[in-house]
């Protein structure tokens, strides 16, 4: 599957973009239901809400590499890569899942 934009890892980016990337001060965008982010750069998702219990399924689309899915994640879990498209499913009472850009112009 040819990706919808080339990507060069972390070169690609300025000074200030790159740190934007790191750091997650690009924004982010806040899942609270079934659904997807829409097509952008991501760095990273982190799950909000609910109990410490299993409670979302999230597909992400990554830059390099393999799609990665995981089911039944855990409230306070982290993930970071370069995503593409991130989406939710099976969403749990009270959940959020922030969404971290990794450019600000998006």
């Amino acid at each position: 599957m040819p990706l919808i934009q080339p990507h060069k890892g972390l070169n690609q980016y300025s000074g200030s973009e790159a740190s934007n990337a790191s750091l997650g001060q690009a924004g982010f965008k806040i899942l609270t239901g079934a659904g997807n982010t829409g097509d952008g750069h991501f760095v990273a998702f982190k799950i909000l809400g609910g109990l410490s219990t299993a409670d979302v399924d999230v597909t992400a689309v990554c830059a390099l590499g393999d799609t990665l899915t995981i089911t039944n994640v855990l409230t306070g879990e982290m993930v970071f890569g370069p995503f593409l498209k991130i989406t939710i499913a099976n969403v749990g009472t009270g959940i959020q899942v922030l969404c971290y850009r990794g450019r600000s112009y998006e």
